[in-house]
C-alpha cells in the first residue's frame, strides 16, 4: 500500500487533544455543579446516559480518522489503462541580440516578438510554457508552468539590455531550454518542443552538439526567423525612446539581415520546421499555434500501469461511525 497524499497524517497529531477534551468535558459535566442553582441543572441531568454520551464521542473520533485516511489517499493494487500522453512542454527561446532591434519589423522586431508570444500564450490550454532569452550567453527567464500569468509577466520584462554580450550563441540557448525541461519534468511523456524566436545573424557555438543533445532528449525544435532579407540598420535609443543615431562597427552603421539558411538546418536536425516572418502582414501567433496543434497530433495513447485510489473505503467508514453515532440517544432506558 502506498499514500499519495501522506502530509494529511499530520491532522492525527489532533486525535489525543480531541480525545482528552473530551474526557476532562465529560467528566466536569458529569460532576454536581458547585453553583447555588446547581440543583436546577442536576435535576436537567436525570435520566442522561454519559456513558452513550462517551460512545458517540468514541464514533465521532473514529470519524474523524477515518476522514483523515481518506484524505491521504490510500492506494493499492494496479491496473492497466489506455491513456494518452500528458500535452506539451513549450519553452520559447527569445533571441535579445542588438540586431534585435532593427525596425524593419514593426515596431521592432523583438517588440514585435514579444507582442506575438504574448498572444500565442493566451491561447494555451493545460500545455506548460517557458521562457528562455538569449544572446551571446542565455538565461532561464521563467520556468515550466501553467500559471500563463506569471509566464506574460516575465515575457513584457524581457529586454535586449537584459544581456551585455552581444552574438547570437544557439548552442547556450538549446542547452538552457533543456535544463528547464529537465528541471521540470513529472517522469511523464509530455512532448518536448522548443520554439527559437531569431533572426540567426552571429550566431555562435557548436550546433552540431546542441542538436544531438536535444534528440537525445526528444526536444523537437521549430525555429522562426525574423526580420527581413534586405537587411536594416539597428537604431540607437535612449531611455525615453528617442534616436541616437545606428549602431557602428568600425565607423560604419551595421546591417542587419535574416539568416533563414541557418534557422532552418537548426530546425531540420531535430525533425522540425523553420517559419520566416518577413512581413508584417504574417500573424506570427497563428505560425505559433500550428506548431502547438502539430505536436497534439503526433499525441498518441498507450497503455499505463496505474495504482488503485482506494480513498472512499475509508470514507465509507467515516460515515458508517457517523450514522452509528445519530442512531444512539442520549437517555438512559426508562425501567418499569
Amino acid at each position: 500500500m502506498s499514500w499519495d497524499n501522506k502530509i494529511y497524517f499530520l491532522l492525527l497529531i489532533f486525535i489525543p487533544i480531541i480525545l482528552v477534551s473530551g474526557v476532562l468535558f465529560f467528566r466536569n459535566k458529569a460532576k454536581n455543579l458547585n453553583l447555588p442553582v446547581g440543583d436546577y441543572f442536576n435535576n436537567l441531568k436525570i435520566g442522561v446516559s454519559y456513558t452513550k454520551q462517551y460512545i458517540k464521542f468514541i464514533f465521532f473520533i473514529l470519524s474523524l480518522v477515518a476522514i483523515i485516511i481518506s484524505l491521504a489517499s490510500p492506494m493499492y493494487g494496479e491496473s492497466s489503462k489506455m491513456v494518452q500522453k500528458n500535452g506539451i512542454d513549450i519553452v520559447i527561446a527569445l533571441d535579445i541580440s542588438k540586431s534585435m532591434l532593427a525596425e524593419d519589423i514593426a515596431p521592432s522586431r523583438i517588440e514585435r516578438a514579444k507582442m506575438e508570444i504574448s498572444s500565442f500564450i493566451k491561447t494555451l490550454k493545460g500545455d506548460r510554457v517557458g521562457l528562455v532569452s538569449f544572446a551571446g550567453i542565455a538565461y532561464p527567464q521563467a520556468p515550466l508552468t501553467t500559471d500563463y500569468s506569471v509566464a506574460q509577466l516575465f515575457l513584457k520584462n524581457i529586454s535586449v539590455d537584459d544581456i551585455p554580450l552581444g552574438g547570437t550563441n544557439i548552442q547556450l540557448a538549446i542547452e538552457t531550454a533543456a535544463d528547464l525541461f529537465e528541471m521540470g519534468s513529472r517522469g511523464d511523456s509530455r512532448s518536448r518542443v522548443l520554439i527559437l524566436v531569431s533572426d540567426g545573424e552571429n550566431h555562435d557555438g557548436d550546433l552540431d552538439k546542441a542538436a544531438k543533445m536535444a534528440q537525445e532528449k526528444h526536444i523537437q525544435i521549430y525555429t522562426i526567423g525574423i526580420g527581413s532579407l534586405t537587411g536594416e540598420l539597428i537604431p540607437i535609443k535612449d531611455k525615453k525612446g528617442v534616436s541616437n543615431g545606428y549602431l557602428e562597427s568600425k565607423g560604419e552603421p551595421v546591417l542587419t539581415k535574416l539568416n533563414p539558411d541557418f534557422l532552418t538546418e537548426i530546425s531540420a536536425l531535430t525533425n522540425g520546421k523553420y517559419y520566416g516572418f518577413q512581413d508584417n502582414s504574417i500573424d506570427l501567433s497563428k505560425m505559433l499555434g500550428e506548431i502547438s496543434q502539430l505536436e497534439k497530433k503526433s499525441i498518441k495513447e498507450e497503455f499505463k500501469i496505474m495504482k488503485q485510489e482506494r480513498f472512499t473505503i475509508p470514507l465509507y467508514f467515516a460515515l458508517f461511525f457517523l450514522l452509528l453515532s445519530s442512531f444512539i440517544g442520549e437517555r438512559r432506558r426508562k425501567h418499569v
